[in-house]
């Protein structure tokens, strides 16, 4: 992205030629502010759950007045939809990433699954969502960064002639079963306590997208 604005810059006057916005020390400090509130509600989040965190905790863990927190959020119920969102948009940005740099399907599926697992397993988010179940799916699945990466996934699965489907909505339901699939068999493994390899997941997850369970 850098290099193509460079070389459209490079046919501009100097005086309007894009550069970067240098926040002001004000624009800094509450920019700086809301990701201190974002990360220690994530905290708190993970450690109490959502529904035994209040702003209170969240205000207190900032060290600052409960007036400052209600310049940037009303409800714990606003980060919680913030929060998962930015997870989510993780999530488009890994599969972005891995479908440039894997052609085959099978590449493309099974770093999608593992990238997913790894990114997940962190100490935070593991705990994140298993104390948030609930909430989680809720927010997350009618989010318009959810639909973004069905959207994407469906693209990416319609140009693979090794797929054999044909209408819009198969594609559709086969994406939301590998990222709903994927999601719910980390929290059961999680909350079951099974042992099993981060890789040996994401490459039976593959398998059984692809091909079934009868090969």
């Amino acid at each position: 992205m850098k290099k193509y604005l460079y070389k459209i810059n490079q046919n501009v006057p100097k005086k309007l030629q894009m550069k970067p916005k240098v926040l002001t020390l004000r624009e800094q400090k509450k920019k700086d502010r809301k990701e201190q509130i974002l990360t220690e509600s994530m905290q708190l989040f993970a450690e109490k759950g959502f529904d035994n965190t209040t702003i209170a905790d969240i205000v207190e863990a900032c060290g600052m007045a409960r007036g400052t927190f209600y310049n940037y959020y009303t409800d714990t119920q606003t980060i919680l939809e913030e929060l998962i969102q930015q997870i989510n948009n993780r999530i488009i940005d890994l599969v972005k990433s891995i479908r440039k740099e894997n052609s085959s399907l099978e590449d493309f599926t099974l770093k999608s699954f593992q990238a997913f697992f790894e990114m997940v397993s962190t100490p935070e988010l593991a705990a994140f969502n298993h104390n948030n179940q609930s909430h989680i799916r809720t927010v997350s699945y009618s989010s318009n960064s959810m639909k973004l990466l069905i959207e994407i996934l469906v693209e990416e699965l319609k140009k693979q002639p090794e797929i054999k489907l044909k209408q819009d909505l198969d594609f559709q339901l086969l994406t939301v079963m590998m990222v709903s699939g994927a999601s719910e068999v980390f929290l059961h493994i999680r909350q079951s306590e099974i042992e099993v390899d981060i890789n040996y997941l994401a490459q039976f997850m593959t398998h059984v997208f692809l091909h079934g369970v009868t090969k």
